[in-house]
């Protein structure tokens, strides 16, 4: 509940700034010809990397709280998976334009054309009647993405000629219109219309093969010729799985105490796989050559955070020793 407490106290903080922001725009009589963006961080975060702390003053600025899978599925839905995912709970943020003298839309009016950050430079631009440069010295550019937004500032309608590209690490989506292509961290391709299945429980690339094939390939052009990106481009697409996971989301047990499955199964805090898959012959011990071997640090580093949690002086790590 603590890390709520915070981002409630947050939350406040930036409302009372921007409201400072705003009255103060007011008493100089600029308010209503400055154009006001306010979007969100996109996507909950669910990556559970700290001990819960649970006797601490949630608003206090010297504590430093963990995220929640459990709080991060509640802030996305009804959408689906988190930050870093493509699917909407990890993409998916609302916006809030505030500009009187410009804007040609009715007030409070919503618009649900999909646009993406992007587009702020190059409609800042159009709106400023200025160019953005396509040399500097010494410096070789590439195109701008994105459009600028003013027809959907002037009630009009949007028109992309590239599809929006979504990719981080190796979580992948396009968004073509109603359409929407996505992959759960490099797992087999799905699709969805966002028209209709807006939280994206209905896969249809049974349903639409040629759609599909088609916007992989759209992908993967835009992968190559606008990231520049050979090895995205050529990625393997792996079976899907289910259910999905990540050694970082938090692991929940429905038992008053839980399983030794369970508890081994946790996250280790090195950022190598869990305790029970290091543990090969299954001996209730981890060496240094399995504790090291799934772990993605310094291997000084490694070495040393091996011989603090070996606290038997061994040269093994049980599971509760993993943890610590």
């Amino acid at each position: 509940i603590n890390r709520m407490v915070t981002l409630a106290a947050m939350i406040d903080r930036v409302d009372q700034e921007v409201g400072r922001l705003v009255e103060d725009l007011k008493r100089h009589g600029e308010l209503d010809n400055t154009l006001i963006l306010f979007v969100s961080d996109n996507g909950a975060c669910p990556y559970d990397r700290k001990k819960p702390q649970l006797n601490v003053e949630p608003t206090n600025g010297a504590i430093a709280l963990g995220d929640s899978t459990g709080w991060a599925w509640a802030r996305n839905a009804p959408f689906r998976y988190y930050k870093q995912n493509q699917f909407e709970g990890g993409i998916s943020t609302p916006g809030i334009l505030h500009w009187p003298a410009g804007l040609k839309t009715e007030p409070g009016a919503v618009v649900d054309t999909p646009v993406h950050l992007i587009d702020v430079l190059p409609t800042l631009a159009d709106l400023a009647n200025t160019k953005i440069p396509t040399e500097y010295p010494e410096r070789d550019l590439r195109p701008v993405s994105g459009v600028s937004l003013r027809p959907v500032l002037e009630a009009g309608s949007l028109e992309r000629e590239e599809p929006i590209y979504l990719q981080f690490s190796n979580d992948y989506g396009l968004r073509d219109g109603d359409w929407k292509l996505v992959s759960f961290k490099g797992e087999e391709w799905e699709l969805y219309n966002l028209a209709r299945d807006r939280a994206e429980l209905n896969n249809l690339a049974g349903e639409e093969p040629e759609r599909l094939k088609s916007m992989i390939q759209q992908w993967r052009d835009m992968s190559r010729d606008v990231l520049h990106s050979p090895r995205i481009a050529d990625a393997k697409m792996k079976p899907a799985t289910n259910p999905r996971t990540n050694r970082e989301w938090t692991k929940f047990d429905d038992t008053a105490k839980p399983s030794e499955e369970t508890r081994k199964g946790a996250a280790t805090p090195d950022g190598g796989p869990p305790f029970a898959r290091r543990d090969k012959n299954k001996d209730g011990k981890v060496s240094y050559e399995e504790f090291a071997a799934g772990a993605n640090r310094d291997p000084d580093k490694l070495k040393a955070l091996f011989d603090k949690r070996d606290r038997n002086k061994d040269g093994f790590l049980t599971a509760e020793d993993a943890g610590k």
